[in-house]
């Protein structure tokens, strides 16, 4: 990715900056997104569900829906942090700081 929110190709890093995130991802956290679900970001449908990994201040993951436009905003960020990433039916696009996938958006 890009650190104006743009997208690599497919199977890159996003860099030496990158954190990795050791974290248990539950059926629950990858689950597709449902109809009717609403992005957090906006009342826009979301395009992937992302998962940040526990921190020292949240013992915990915490999922987040995102609509395409605030995911591609937000998406550098996000996988700096070691957040993983999953399109809308639930596959997994970003593991960690790892780029798996990012055709699937929808444009």
């Amino acid at each position: 990715m890009h650190d104006d929110g743009g997208v690599e190709p497919a199977g890159t890093s996003v860099g030496p900056s990158a954190t990795q995130s050791l974290i248990e991802v539950t059926d629950d956290l990858h689950a597709p997104v449902a109809a009717g679900e609403r992005a957090c970001c906006c009342p826009s449908k979301p395009v992937v569900r992302v998962v940040l990994p526990a921190t020292a201040q949240r013992d915990h993951p915490v999922d987040l829906l995102f609509c395409a436009h605030h995911y591609r905003l937000s998406g550098v960020k996000l996988a700096r942090d070691g957040a993983h990433v999953f399109d809308s039916s639930g596959a997994l696009m970003i593991s960690g700081n790892f780029i798996i996938a990012v055709d699937r958006l929808a444009r």
